[in-house]
């Protein structure tokens, strides 16, 4: 191994390039600031109202639920039924990244887009050890488990009310209770559920018995619901499915993960610590943090992209904040529409990049994700494959201005059951830049793999 592979080396030559380019910096806003002393170049315009297109019902619904002791905002669409697909976003971005796949895949899915950690309308905790990958890793996780618990009380209560609307609609007035099944409603979920109920509620006889006073009277003994319910059930076929097993098929016990740039960093984290939640995942323009560490002491042109994309600057602190505030946060236009002039963003997308933004603390803990993380990782030297269980997507645009496509091939070599695709023409936003080519290639992969989606 080089010298570049020293890690307290490393670490020199990091700071090193972050005190440059904070040197650079400060001349030129000194410049700037010579030139034209009057122009308040660090102020932000105040968006007290959201662009339209942030409430766009088209999108999904506005969510927000607590996990691993943080509230989270998310923005959900699509059959709850459904399997369970979570969008993560990378830097600087927010849930909106994922407008065009939640329009896409809400039809087949239970789609969710996330504000990480520190972003959007998510909560923001103070401190850079706060952002450690460890507990971005942790964050989805429980996101996902509190977002499946909340949706079986939602089931449970929703059934429940159905079951006893059923039942009412059943038993005439001043008559006895049946518990007939009508042809007109369809109860094989109806049984299954509360063949489950049954077995929860240790006070379900109880209950049944004090519903006679609303009922009628009823000549039936504690006990011979079940019975009944086993009666019905028989009708209905056998139901072969074991306690949990309902949670599995609305995909809340695994769940498929979307995730790009810094949330596809967490991906790869979330694929070699939690593989079991997964169904499969896909990641874009998203290198593993071992694999950067190791493209970047080994591949001068990445280093140069490392420190073209402020990766080291960001390291300092107040002044990349500064930067990206600069004449009212124009870095987000720079970002999405430079280097593509056809790409799909348009401009009210921008603006709802600023309005997020602008909010106060809304670039800091973003920026912390850097300040945590880059230099804190070991060089690994991979000399097997690593087998998920799971099979993945790895998406690039071939024109991504930050990452070298040779990650790809980096991520072929290391893990198994791996799909790479470069997306022609896309940059390194590609899932807005490209939608509709990005979206084809997700749609054959997950048919590929999931037959019945």
């Amino acid at each position: 191994m080089g010298l570049l592979h020293n890690p307290v080396f490393f670490k020199i030559l990091a700071y090193t390039c972050s005190g440059y380019y904070a040197s650079m910096f400060t001349l030129r806003v000194a410049w700037g600031f010579l030139k034209n002393p009057t122009r308040r170049f660090w102020k932000v315009k105040e968006r007290l109202t959201p662009p339209p297109c942030l409430n766009d019902p088209r999108f999904g619904v506005h969510s927000y639920i607590k996990a691993n002791g943080l509230q989270f905002h998310y923005v959900q669409k699509g059959d709850v039924t459904k399997p369970l697909m979570v969008f993560v976003h990378g830097f600087p971005e927010f849930w909106y990244s994922w407008r065009y796949q939640l329009q896409e895949f809400y039809k087949d899915y239970w789609v969710v887009a996330l504000d990480m950690r520190g972003y959007g309308d998510s909560d923001k905790p103070e401190g850079v050890n706060n952002y450690d990958i460890k507990y971005l890793v942790e964050d989805i996780a429980q996101f996902v488990k509190e977002l499946g618990e909340n949706n079986d009380i939602k089931y449970l209560v929703k059934d429940i009310a159905q079951f006893d609307k059923e039942l009412r609609y059943q038993v005439p007035s001043g008559g006895h209770c049946p518990l007939s099944v009508t042809k007109n409603y369809d109860i094989k979920y109806l049984v299954e559920d509360i063949a489950q109920f049954v077995k929860k509620l240790s006070q379900y006889d109880k209950e049944i018995d004090g519903s006679e006073k609303e009922l009628g009277e009823c000549d039936k003994e504690p006990g011979e619901y079940d019975k009944e319910l086993v009666e019905c059930d028989n009708e209905l076929g056998e139901c072969d499915n074991e306690p949990g097993a309902f949670d599995k098929e609305l995909g809340r016990d695994k769940f498929t993960l979307v995730a790009h740039d810094w949330g596809g960093v967490v991906a790869w984290r979330f694929v070699d610590t939690h593989a079991h939640m997964l169904n499969s995942y896909i990641i874009m323009d998203a290198p593993r943090i071992q694999s950067w560490m190791n493209m970047a002491v080994s591949n001068m042109q990445q280093f140069r992209k490392s420190c073209y994309t402020y990766v080291f600057f960001f390291q300092m602190p107040f002044l990349p904040e500064l930067f990206i505030s600069m004449h009212d946060l124009v870095s987000f236009k720079r970002l999405f529409k430079k280097t593509i002039p056809e790409s799909s963003v348009e401009d009210e997308d921008v603006e709802a990049f600023k309005y997020t933004f602008s909010k106060p603390g809304a670039l800091t803990a973003p920026i912390n994700w850097y300040r945590a993380n880059v230099l804190e990782q070991q060089i690994e030297d991979i000399k097997t494959k690593k087998d998920p269980g799971v099979p993945g997507l790895f998406l690039f645009g071939e024109k991504d201005d930050y990452l070298e496509l040779a990650y790809l091939e980096e991520a072929k070599d290391v893990i198994k059951n791996l799909q790479t695709v470069v997306i022609e023409g896309g940059n390194h936003f590609v899932q807005q830049d490209k939608p509709e080519a990005v979206n084809k290639v997700m749609r054959d992969f997950l048919n590929k793999h999931f037959i019945d989606m």
